[in-house]
């Protein structure tokens, strides 16, 4: 069995720029299916990567990883491990997994000081919000 995994996939070296497999249930419906980062070490056939936003807290095996050799993961690598599921959430568009959402419902002055959800995480009020009325943070 490992000789087949071995001819299947090829090595990795450290410092290499890989994409890494991102769980459907770590990541939200709109979000990437992978994550570009660096291989930052390698211990026991487990590779410890490294993004834009941190390190991801497990070890991952090589059929995590896909070899990525048209893009170049250049930067700093910051200090800070997180599970891949905050790594996700960090680096989408769209907030990360869930849906946040106000309840500032009675006011729309509300949503302009951090006592609203939606302001105080960086995001705009949706419909789900507030839906036809007006809101200064929309």
């Amino acid at each position: 069995m490992c000789t087949t995994s071995n001819k299947k996939f090829k090595e990795i070296d450290v410092g290499a720029t890989i994409l890494v497999d991102v769980p459907k249930y770590d990541r939200a419906p709109l979000d990437s299916k992978n994550i570009t980062g660096r291989v930052i070490d390698k211990k026991n056939g487990l590779f410890q990567v490294g993004t834009s936003v941190g390190i991801i807290k497990d070890w991952l095996p090589r059929n995590a990883l896909q070899i990525s050799p048209g893009a170049q993961f250049t930067g700093p690598v910051p200090e800070v491990v997180l599970p891949i599921r905050g790594i996700s959430s960090q680096l989408s568009p769209f907030g990360g997994q869930g849906y946040k959402q106000c309840h500032c419902k009675k006011s729309s002055k509300q949503c302009s000081s951090n006592k609203c959800a939606c302001k105080k995480h960086g995001l705009l009020c949706n419909s789900k919000c507030h839906k036809s009325l007006n809101c200064c943070n929309k």
